[in-house]
């Protein structure tokens, strides 16, 4: 259904031609031929009616004879020729005939008169419409073989046009809009045209730029999530064990690893360094590889001999990265029958006073390892080599309370406390570097130094609202607020509050975490996609413009010519319309050639684009050499006068055009049509009322305006 509705213009068209040429061009022909063919007759048996007089005159009866006798036979449409005296007798022929009466002869009858005396008349019986009928038999071939020729000619440039022009620009605009909203899956669509090509060359630049944009973005959110994961994990789980697994499980997901490890560096009596293993991939493949498994879950598996590629990254304290480890698995501290080991790395991990804390050993990646790859997880790194050793400090440290410090001390996001009036007490070191204060200089202040003042003045209010009734908007939920650095400056930041109470007394601890350099991110990410919908509305402007002259094309004259009616029937003003082609401009591109009729167009229409600078005017190419032009507000004799000018200025142009028969310069022929639209008024209305007086204009000699209006303006 969507295809057949671009071909209903053209078949309202095919049908009105239809009509026209069966019904009002054709009756119209056929009774100016019949006219033609009696007035031929009339004049035929006027001339014969000089001779008969003659004949008569002589009394020479035989020779009148003769020669009727051969007129009737010459005349193959006469039925008869009657000669009759003017007492009645019939002279020719000697016997009188009556033909039956019929609707396709005509009966014509001429006086004889010498000197003023009436002698007689002639009168001939002629079948007119035999005459006619090999004409109307022709015409009627013609209008069929016309009408079909047309139908299959639209059919065609539908077609072509569908399949070539609309559908890409569709898919075009349609794909750029997904796009623009985030969609980078939407195949672009193939084009063969030139300057369609070159935008979805560069869509497709833009899309993957966005494309790997937004993975970057979703990537380091999805390490930071991490990240947080294993912090809270490590606040609320009691479980080691089941945090270590979770972060092993988070590792191999990130770096799309087969197996690993993670290990705490321990020391032994000489001080030298080895590995015990908090958790390891189950990969046991016999008995003893089993066991060693089982030892790693009661906390008993150590590696003591770091000689290998494993302890490299222990003894030189640096990333060992390796994507061709050797074929001999012994000599890399491995098992006889361990699987298979195509890439490696080994990652030590540092505490925040930068101490070896652990190692993280990972193996098998699908694309193996790279600096990059590595380097992408830092923060995890980060966080993992606090967290093995809060996890050695919580072993360490009886009391409760040394623990959280510990555990506030070391992690990656700023940890605040405050009490039930706002006054800070614990404020970690994270919550030092977001903010940019000192421990000592906030411990004891009210929380609302951290804060915008914007933000500041509703916090009093928004604390006692709490208390009250037990609703505040952060507890139990994270949310993307602003803090103030001490320098000033404002920033985003995702916080988290809890509540803890003990008895009557109410703390607010908070995890912080600076998100300024994602914000910017996603603005980058917003900007890009502004730019893009940009380009969009671009590609949305080169469809309504013609790809030669530049200026507006048959589509947006369609549309707009349809909104300036409906505009014009609102507000009850005029609209005027002017038509204009190039005359003999076929004869133009075969002397001068195809590039030189491109030329030609684009020549004029730069020449007359100034002419129309008023808001809502609208220069168009409507098809090949003809132009149209849309005026608003516009009565005709207004809209004349600018035909006037176009017309002038395109004579100033004097282009040559040696094979016009009209100008020895290319020229113009102009129809002006004006009207105040109703409701009922439609677009094809006023551009019959144009296009009927360009006609007037070409058959009056070309080279001139005719205005439906004031009819011949310049000749």
């Amino acid at each position: 259904m969507k295809f057949i509705k671009y071909y209903i213009p053209f078949l309202f068209v095919m049908g009105s031609l239809a009509i026209i040429l069966h019904f009002f061009w054709l009756p119209y022909y056929i009774d100016n031929e019949l006219q033609s063919s009696l007035a031929h007759e009339q004049e035929k048996t006027r001339l014969i009616s000089d001779t008969v007089l003659s004949a008569m005159l002589s009394g020479d009866l035989a020779e009148l004879h003769t020669m009727l006798d051969s007129v009737v036979e010459n005349n193959v449409a006469w039925n008869s020729v009657i000669l009759m005296k003017v007492d009645g007798t019939q002279l020719y022929p000697l016997f009188k005939s009556v033909l039956p009466p019929s609707d396709t002869v005509s009966i014509i009858k001429y006086p004889l008169i010498y000197n003023e005396q009436k002698l007689g008349n002639i009168q001939v019986q002629t079948d007119i419409d035999s005459l006619v009928a090999p004409k109307l038999q022709k015409l009627q071939h013609l209008e069929l073989l016309v009408l079909a020729s047309s139908f299959l000619i639209m059919l065609i440039g539908v077609f072509l046009q569908n399949k070539f022009i609309h559908n890409p620009l569709k898919k075009l605009s349609i794909a750029s809009s997904k796009i623009a909203e985030g969609d980078f899956m939407m195949p672009l669509p193939k084009t063969s045209d030139t300057v369609l090509t070159k935008f979805v060359e560069n869509f497709n630049h833009m899309r993957n730029d966005l494309k790997h944009r937004e993975n970057q973005i979703m990537r380091q959110q999805m390490i930071q999530d991490s990240v947080h994961n294993m912090q809270s994990k490590f606040l609320t789980v009691q479980d080691t064990g089941a945090v270590y697994c979770d972060m092993l499980d988070t590792l191999l997901e990130l770096s799309e690893s087969h197996f690993g490890l993670i290990g705490e560096v321990k020391y032994d009596e000489k001080n030298q360094p080895y590995l015990k293993i908090l958790v390891m991939t189950n990969i046991a493949w016999d008995i003893p590889s089993r066991n060693m498994f089982e030892s790693v879950i009661k906390g008993e598996l150590n590696f003591t001999n770091i000689d290998n590629l494993l302890g490299q990254a222990l003894i030189t304290g640096r990333n060992v990265i390796d994507n061709k480890p050797e074929v001999d698995l012994l000599s890399l501290g491995l098992s006889k029958g361990h699987p298979e080991l195509k890439s490696f790395a080994g990652i030590p991990m540092y505490n925040g006073k930068q101490q070896l804390t652990g190692m993280v050993a990972l193996a098998n990646a699908k694309n193996g390892y790279t600096d990059n790859s590595i380097s992408e997880l830092n923060i995890i790194w980060n966080a993992i080599g606090n967290l093995i050793d809060a996890f050695h400090r919580k072993e360490l440290l009886s009391d409760r309370e040394a623990h959280l410090r510990a555990i506030v001390d070391n992690a990656v996001d700023g940890i605040i406390v405050i009490d039930s009036n706002g006054t800070v007490l614990t404020f970690n070191p994270a919550a030092e570097e977001i903010f940019g204060y000192n421990e000592s200089e906030v411990i004891n202040q009210c929380i609302t130094i951290l804060m915008p003042p914007m933000y500041a003045l509703h916090y009093k209010e928004d604390i006692a609202t709490h208390i009250n009734n037990g609703r505040l908007e952060l507890i139990g939920s994270s949310k993307e607020i602003k803090g103030m650095r001490r320098n000033g400056e404002e920033f985003f930041m995702e916080v988290s509050v809890a509540e803890v109470k003990t008895g009557t007394i109410r703390h607010f601890t908070g995890i912080v975490r600076d998100i300024s350099k994602r914000k910017e991110q996603e603005s980058q990410l917003l900007a890009a996609q502004a730019i893009l919908s940009k380009n969009n509305d671009q590609l949305l402007g080169l469809s309504l413009r013609d790809g030669l002259t530049g200026i507006a094309n048959r589509r947006c004259f369609d549309e707009t010519l349809d909104s300036e009616i409906k505009r014009a029937t609102r507000l009850g003003s005029s609209l005027s319309l002017i038509m204009f082609d190039i005359d003999h401009f076929k004869l133009y591109n075969d002397y001068y050639g195809h590039v030189e009729g491109d030329n030609c167009l684009t020549s004029l229409a730069n020449s007359i684009a100034d002419i129309f600078k008023r808001d809502g005017d609208l220069l168009a190419r409507y098809g090949g050499e003809e132009f149209a032009v849309i005026l608003p507000m516009t009565n005709n004799e207004v809209a004349t006068k600018f035909a006037e000018v176009v017309h002038e200025k395109i004579e100033m142009l004097a282009l040559p055009h040696a094979k016009s028969p009209t100008a020895p310069h290319v020229t113009v022929s102009l129809g002006v049509a004006s009207l105040k639209p109703n409701k009922n008024t439609t677009a094809s209305e006023l551009i019959k009322l144009a296009d009927e007086a360009l006609y007037c204009a070409k058959s009056e000699g070309r080279n001139q305006v005719y205005s439906s209006n004031m009819k011949l303006i310049n000749a």
